[in-house]
C-alpha cells in the first residue's frame, strides 16, 4: 500500500477532535465516526532485518495483527532482534474549506516521527502474500522487546509433512529444521556433545558448558523427526537412506 492509500485509510478511519495521545495511536475526546475497537481487519506493517532463512524474505513488507497499535503503524525487527515502533504525534493539517470526505484528508497527519523500542512480551506473527497461493509467514516470540524464538510458519505451496520408515520398523513424521530458532539446553546426561567452530584455517572443538544457548539451524540436511512421543533432530531421510512412505499435506 503506497503512502497516499495509507493516508486515505487512516483519514477515513477516525474523526479528529481534541486528541489524547497514546503509543502510536490517538484517542479523541469527541466521539469518532468509528471507534478503533470497531474497525475490522486493521493491521500494522512490519519490516525485518533480523536474518530470515530464505533469500528475499528480509526484503518483504509484512503485515501483522499482533503488534500493539493495530492502526496501519510501522514496526521493525532489527538485526539484533529488538522490536521498534515508528512513533508519532498527530496534527490537523486538513483544508478548512474542503467539503465532504475531502474535509477528512490531513486531519490525522503524523508529525514528529521517531523510532522507539517496544518492551513487548508475547508472540507476533507476521506474513506476506508473495503470489496467488503462496504466503511467507513467521512466528516470533519476544521477551521485553527482544526476540527469543523465530519459527517460519512456512509457504502454503510447500506446506507438507513426510512420513518415513525407520530402520527399527517404526514410522516417523519428518519436516525440515532449517531456519528454526531454539535453545540448546544441558540435559545432564553427559558431555558427549561439543561445538565445532572454524578459526581461520583450523577447527576448534568446544565443550558445551552454556546451559541455554540460543541457536539457529542453517543446515539444509537437518530434519525434525517425531514418532509417538519421541522427538529428535537428525539428517534428512535421503541422507540416512530411509524409505519415504507418503507425503501428508497440512500445516
Amino acid at each position: 500500500m503506497d503512502s497516499l492509500a495509507r493516508q486515505t485509510a487512516r483519514s477515513q478511519a477516525t474523526r479528529p477532535g481534541c486528541a489524547e495521545r497514546t503509543t502510536g495511536l490517538v484517542l479523541f475526546n469527541a466521539r469518532p465516526f468509528i471507534e478503533k475497537d470497531d474497525i475490522m481487519g486493521m493491521f500494522d506493517y512490519l519490516k525485518c532485518t533480523y536474518p530470515l532463512p530464505d533469500a528475499g524474505d528480509n526484503d518483504l513488507e509484512y503485515q501483522t495483527k499482533e503488534t500493539p497499535a493495530q492502526f496501519l503503524d510501522n514496526y521493525e525487527i532489527r538485526a539484533d532482534g529488538s522490536l521498534w515502533h515508528l512513533d508519532y504525534d498527530i496534527e490537523d493539517r486538513s483544508d478548512p474549506s474542503a467539503e465532504g470526505l475531502a474535509r477528512l484528508v490531513g486531519r490525522l497527519s503524523r508529525v514528529n516521527e521517531r523510532w522507539e523500542p517496544v518492551p513487548f512480551t508475547g508472540e507476533i506473527r507476521f506474513y506476506c502474500y508473495v503470489g496467488e497461493n503462496q504466503c511467507t509467514e513467521f512466528s516470533g516470540y519476544f521477551v521485553n522487546g527482544m526476540l527469543n524464538f523465530l519459527t517460519p510458519i512456512g509457504k502454503e505451496t510447500i506446506s507438507v509433512k513426510t512420513r518415513v520408515k525407520l530402520r527399527s520398523g517404526r514410522e516417523a513424521e519428518v519436516e525440515p529444521a532449517k531456519g528454526i530458532h531454539g535453545m540448546l539446553l544441558l540435559s545432564g546426561a553427559g558431555d558427549g556433545y561439543f561445538l565445532r567452530v572454524r578459526h581461520g584455517t583450523e577447527f576448534r572443538d568446544y565443550q558445551l558448558a552454556h546451559s541455554d544457548l540460543e541457536i539457529r539451524i542453517v543446515d539444509n540436511d537437518a530434519f525434525f523427526y517425531r514418532a509417538g512421543d519421541d522427538f529428535w533432530l537428525d539428517h534428512a531421510p535421503e541422507t540416512l537412506g530411509l524409505e519415504i512412505l507418503n507425503v501428508v499435506e497440512g500445516t
